[in-house]
């Protein structure tokens, strides 16, 4: 993908074609959205779906889960069909019901997705593409001096202009602006990643765009801790799962934490029932 990315913007002004590049992270991806804005995303990707494959329903299949498609699926036992309709009233009452239990009292949680609930992840995903198709949309006609794409959490950008036009350097910038400050919802937040000389971290790569070339180093966060230390560091509790451990216990430990961190963050927006 990144490499189809310098192409694609190479091809821009050729030998004149100056890049810069831009990285951020998305926060508050869960904590702080309202429910009913996430139900809009669902029900406008939903629908967005549904007017581009002219289909209303989702093949679930059991036993293989790989085969699963948007559309029905016919003659057989092993799967089952699932209406956008029913879709959107899951996800409904999975907002409407996010109680939880502290201290043998119960609460129900009015602001955000529910901590460790099977719907947050996606919910939080919607929620940004919804207002980054809004974006793509909004800058059409300067598509090709962008590219920018998301992996969850981090997100990445680069605009061209030609060397010798300040116009187009103008407007590149003015793409990365309205990117970092008025993409998103409001409820989120973008953390500036440090970005230099046009290298950028991404997933496990190290990205460097010259004009005339695209170059990529393996990255490792703990590769500093080893050199020092000689050990590596635990940076989450997903990357502790991937060593060692009760993944259950660690899920609910981490659930626990993430509602008591949701709770004493917004407690006038919780209700005790």
């Amino acid at each position: 993908m990144i490499k189809f990315l310098f192409l694609y913007l190479h091809n821009r002004f050729g030998s004149e074609t100056t890049f810069h590049s831009w990285a951020a992270d998305v926060k508050e991806m869960y904590d702080w959205l309202p429910q009913s804005d996430i139900l809009q995303a669902v029900k406008w990707a939903l629908s967005y779906i549904s007017k581009k494959t002219r289909r209303m329903y989702v093949a679930v299949f059991f036993k293989c889960t790989k085969l699963s498609r948007i559309g029905k699926s016919y003659g057989t036992d092993d799967s089952v069909n699932i209406s956008f309709e029913d879709i959107f009233r899951i996800c409904e009452f999975e907002l409407a019901n996010a109680f939880f239990m502290l201290n043998n009292v119960i609460f129900l949680q009015l602001l955000g997705c529910p901590q460790g609930g099977p719907g947050s992840p996606g919910f939080s995903m919607v929620v940004c593409i919804y207002y980054e198709h809004q974006f793509r949309c909004s800058i059409y006609d300067h598509l090709a001096f962008m590219f920018f794409f998301r992996y969850f959490d981090d997100l990445r950008a680069v605009v061209v202009h030609r060397s010798s036009d300040i116009t187009t350097k103008n407007l590149a910038m003015s793409l990365l602006y309205k990117l970092q400050n008025q993409t998103y919802h409001p409820s989120m937040s973008l953390v500036l990643v440090e970005c230099s000389q046009n290298t950028f971290k991404f997933l496990e790569g190290e990205f460097t765009i010259q004009n005339y070339s695209l170059s990529c180093l393996w990255s490792s966060k703990n590769f500093e801790l080893l050199q020092k230390y000689g050990q590596m560091k635990f940076f989450s509790s997903q990357d502790y799962i991937s060593y060692n451990g009760d993944k259950r216990k660690i899920v609910r430990q981490a659930s626990i934490i993430g509602k008591l961190s949701t709770l004493l963050g917004i407690v006038s927006h919780i209700r005790i029932s």
